[in-house]
């Protein structure tokens, strides 16, 4: 009997062991990152920075010098083109270029090297092409995950002015929300400066608010008001202060509109509300009216070395001593959802309308009491009155 037991609890130990490695393996294959639909930044000409300082301004080659990033994800790879000055696959003397991905994989600044956690980067090294990926820790060593030299994929095309570049997010375990730095770097061997343009921290998703309303509409009479639930939804991973208003240009100017509250605080991640009143003014003309609302925030800076020179390197980000730094690459955007909300006045009733609706209410109860009061009340007070 023992033994027939133990055999059984073998068996359950073992079946649920197999449940176990199959729901793990199911959930690696679905795990999938967000997918987004083709974005695009430009970027300033000939603003490339020295690495050791926040200086900027400067030319450097066209093959350094980003003028606009297109980026996209399907889910499972983030795909981006750097659109350049002008890019030239020869190797020019002294001057090794780079182009680059980095990445904050949890949203965590005190994760990673000041936040980054993965690079992505493809780089030329004495005329060879080399695509490198590397985990960075806290406290500055670095992981080489992957390192294809050469590199012999396709990234650019002769006589045309961009490159591109692609992460596979499984290696990076797909992150569900994450931001990235995308970047162009030139390093100088021969004791000139080493130049790098960059973007940047963008939020994956992108970073937006998401407006909901109820109801989604109102009817509503000259000098009638009423209220509108407003819901706002943020798909940022920090607490923002955002403002509400509306565009009066762009408003009817028969309608007043007030935010209570105007601004609201939103949690990371999170929702806030607010309501919409709104109030028809007593000249109002009947029709369809629009109200367009806008929510807005601005984003703080969230920079990675500005006013902290203990930190920073002589080592680029393609760097041969350690996980290198950029000098300061921040973030101050600012983060804007319009929308509108439909509106239809009717028209104001006339006095004999206003008599119609109230006698359509209250006519039935109306005759039925004065039934009452001529068949009852006043034949009995008619009596009375008789009889003294």
């Amino acid at each position: 009997m023992k033994l027939l037991t133990r055999y059984i609890f073998s068996i359950i130990c073992s079946f649920s062991l197999l449940v176990i490695l199959y729901l793990s393996s199911i959930h690696e294959l679905i795990a999938i990152s967000p997918s987004f639909p083709r974005l695009e930044i430009i970027d300033p000409a000939s603003d490339l920075c020295l690495f050791v300082s926040d200086i900027c301004g400067y030319n450097g080659t066209g093959s350094s010098d980003i003028r606009a990033i297109n980026y996209i994800s399907d889910g499972k790879f983030l795909n981006a083109t750097l659109w350049l000055a002008s890019f030239n696959n020869n190797t020019t003397p002294g001057i090794e270029k780079a182009y680059g991905i980095l990445i904050n994989a949890d949203s965590d600044n005190k994760t990673g090297m000041l936040g980054i956690d993965y690079k992505v980067e493809i780089l030329s090294i004495n005329g060879t092409w080399t695509k490198i990926i590397e985990e960075w820790s806290s406290n500055g060593d670095v992981k080489t995950l992957s390192d294809i030299t050469p590199y012999n994929e396709t990234f650019f095309e002769e006589g045309r002015a961009y490159v591109m570049l692609s992460a596979d997010l499984s290696v990076i375990h797909s992150p569900s929300r994450y931001k990235v730095i995308f970047y162009a770097e030139e390093e100088n061997t021969v004791g000139n400066p080493d130049y790098i343009d960059h973007t940047n921290w963008i939020n994956i998703p992108p970073s937006e608010f998401i407006i909901s309303t109820s109801p989604n509409s109102l009817l509503l009479k000259p000098g009638e008001d009423d209220f509108i639930k407003l819901q706002v939804n943020s798909t940022i991973g920090i607490e923002l202060e955002a403002n509400l208003y509306h565009s009066q240009k762009e408003s009817a100017d028969d309608v007043s509109v007030d935010f209570i509250p105007p601004v609201i605080r939103i949690p990371p991640y999170g929702t806030s509300m607010s309501r919409l009143q709104i109030n028809i003014l007593q000249y109002a003309e009947p029709g369809p009216r629009t109200i367009h609302i806008t929510i807005n925030s601005t984003l703080p800076s969230d920079s990675l070395l500005r006013n902290n020179p203990a930190k920073t390197t002589e080592t680029s980000i393609s760097g041969k001593n350690g996980a290198p730094i950029p000098p300061s690459l921040e973030n101050n955007n600012v983060v804007e959802q319009p929308t509108s909300f439909p509106i239809t006045i009717k028209r104001a009733l006339t006095q004999g309308e206003i008599f119609k609706a109230f006698w359509n209410d209250y006519g039935e109860f109306i005759t039925y009491f004065g039934g009452i009061v001529t068949g009852t009340i006043l034949p009995g007070i008619a009596k009375k009155i008789k009889f003294r």
